[in-house]
């Protein structure tokens, strides 16, 4: 709540200050002013704060670029709304460890669904056209990136927006396209040279340049020598098996059976390749090194007697199928389904966002509340969620009925004095008053008490501020709508509300602090105060309205005049 009136002020001070209202000097406030059209990204965290973010950006005309938690797909209709960009950080959940039946139940519903749904958020924004950028600000280790960036695009995220999300948009929100995002003539020379598709496990990222300055990261090997050889020299054949990673090849030699223990090193295009002899009471060496010619390997070979000779390494075809094994899916790589969003996306939540149906209650004792006392076998229609009718043998054609027979149908219940659904605490107490704070600002459609008073029978909750000072914040006053929205909760011509507190929690009785009033006469001079300053500050507007309809009313005359 504090957070959300600290912005709002500072933007109305800003402009105040902009308009030449003051007489001192504020540094803070022309700083603010002078970087106000620069691109402003705003740090959100959970999905709620970030269409509170929005919210309040659109109040003062700033569109926002939005930092996100990865949890937009949960309200992605109400985040499409917003229009904003988003930056999204690829930080996905790991599986938990259930092996443990004990353990496993203290793992909340929620985190289990949110395990699932997470590396499926990006596909949907990219559904719903929501603008989005990239970020690895939340990867505790920098490889899980490109890791997470292709498991997205696994999971359903088109790649063309993934290569956009790193590229064009994060360069059209800096103002940079001319420059950077894109190979166009007269971009810099920022670019990746990978082995394969970016988004492939197996593909490698070789060279990264910027601005025209190459570095290396995977040294580029163009030819991949591996596979099965008969090597020849010196009129001995000798069997060849070269594997490995193309960066780190390994090679197995044999001859008759028996292997000879070897060193392969490859720098296109030469090859070397030591071969340990059969002696095995000293360490003598066969020694080739050679190039690589179209289909097969030659060189120079130095005997373990120091003389020279040539050497040719032919390649063979792989004729034994049980050496070619076929790559089983592994259980990791296969995509699951999506486990469907709630309404809201946590335990109770709907699977289908609750709608206004004509409903039909049909013999049920209705407890009115009125002069007429309790109706029995009676019925009650509704309409766009409004009693339409009450009586006997009500009959519509296109209402939903429902048998209440045995069934007592009642007001609903409206808590006066709520402190549920409130985001990140329902005080803000550092002063002793708070008036310019309001719930309506954080309230919390996600509450689980919203669900749990829902089944006791309340319909409608006034959520007040806490009784941390004498004067506190201003009420929301909503209707439980269980996965609806903060916005669609409030109701909207509600009288408002203010909280004021008497007793222990204002003077700071059992908790400490030094903050005034620390006495119960004290708690009295606070309202006495900030009555008396209200009614001078009512005064002076009276004043100044009165004068300047004076002043109007003056000029209007003058003008008459001059035009009769």
């Amino acid at each position: 709540m504090g957070m959300m009136a600290l912005i709002r002020q500072v933007y109305h001070d800003a402009k105040w200050y902009g308009e030449g209202n003051s007489k001192t000097k504020d540094l803070s406030l022309e700083s603010f002013n002078a970087n106000k059209n620069l691109v402003q990204i705003f740090y959100a965290g959970d999905i709620l704060s970030k269409l509170r973010a929005s919210k309040i950006g659109k109040e003062f005309g700033v569109n926002y670029i939005i930092k996100g938690s990865g949890d937009e797909f949960e309200k992605i209709e109400e985040i499409k709304k917003t229009g904003a960009t988003y930056i999204v950080p690829l930080d996905f959940p790991v599986a938990y460890d259930v092996s443990d039946p004990y353990m496993a139940q203290q793992v909340s519903v929620t985190d289990m669904r949110f395990w699932n749904q997470a590396p499926f958020n990006l596909k949907i924004l990219a559904e719903n056209n929501v603008n989005f950028v990239l970020t690895a600000n939340d990867n505790k280790d920098p490889k899980d990136f490109l890791a997470n960036l292709r498991k997205a695009v696994k999971y359903g995220l088109p790649k063309e927006k993934a290569i956009a999300a790193l590229t064009e948009t994060p360069a059209k929100i800096v103002n940079q396209s001319s420059l950077i995002g894109t190979l166009n003539k007269g971009s810099l020379a920022n670019f990746l040279i990978v082995s394969g598709d970016i988004f492939d496990e197996k593909s490698t990222i070789h060279e990264n340049w910027v601005q025209g300055n190459r570095n290396i990261l995977d040294k580029i090997i163009q030819d991949d020598i591996r596979g099965n050889y008969d090597v020849t020299f010196n009129n001995m054949t000798f069997e060849v098996k070269i594997s490995g990673e193309l960066d780190k090849l390994e090679a197995k030699v044999s001859k008759d059976s028996i292997d000879f223990g070897t060193k392969l090193t490859y720098n296109e295009p030469w090859v070397t390749l030591v071969i340990k002899t059969k002696d095995t009471v000293s360490n003598s060496y066969y020694r080739l090194t050679g190039t690589k010619n179209k289909t097969f390997l030659e060189g120079k070979a130095v005997l373990e007697n120091g003389k020279e000779t040539t050497w040719t390494a032919t390649k063979k075809e792989v004729t034994d199928k049980k050496e070619e094994k076929k790559d089983d899916k592994k259980e990791d790589d296969k995509v699951p389904e999506m486990i469907p969003v709630l309404f809201p996306n946590i335990a109770y939540g709907n699977a289908v966002k609750p709608k206004q149906e004509t409903l039909l209650f049909k013999n049920a004792t209705v407890w009115t509340s009125e002069k007429e006392g309790i109706l029995t076998e009676t019925d009650v229609l509704l309409e766009n969620g409004k009693i339409k009718q009450i009586g006997k043998n009500i009959s519509v054609a296109n209402a939903k009925v429902v048998d209440a027979t045995g069934k007592h149908l009642t007001a609903g219940i409206i808590d006066e004095h709520s402190h549920i659904a409130i985001s990140k605490g329902v005080n803000e107490g550092g002063q002793n008053s708070s008036a310019e704070v309001t719930i309506e600002d954080v309230v919390n459609s996600d509450d689980i008490n919203i669900y749990r008073n829902l089944a006791g029978g309340v319909t409608s909750s006034n959520l007040l501020h806490g009784s941390a000072n004498p004067i506190g914040g201003r009420a929301a006053f909503i209707k439980l709508k269980w996965g609806y929205t903060p916005d669609e909760m409030l109701v909207k011509d509600a009288p408002k509300y203010i909280k004021f507190a008497l007793g222990e929690n204002v003077k700071q009785s059992n908790w400490g602090g030094g903050r005034f009033p620390q006495t119960r006469m004290g708690v009295e001079q606070v309202y006495e105060d900030y009555f008396s300053r209200a009614l001078e500050y009512k005064k002076e507007w009276a004043n100044y309205n009165s004068s300047k309809a004076k002043k109007q009313s003056s000029t209007t005359f003058l003008i008459s005049k001059w035009k009769y």
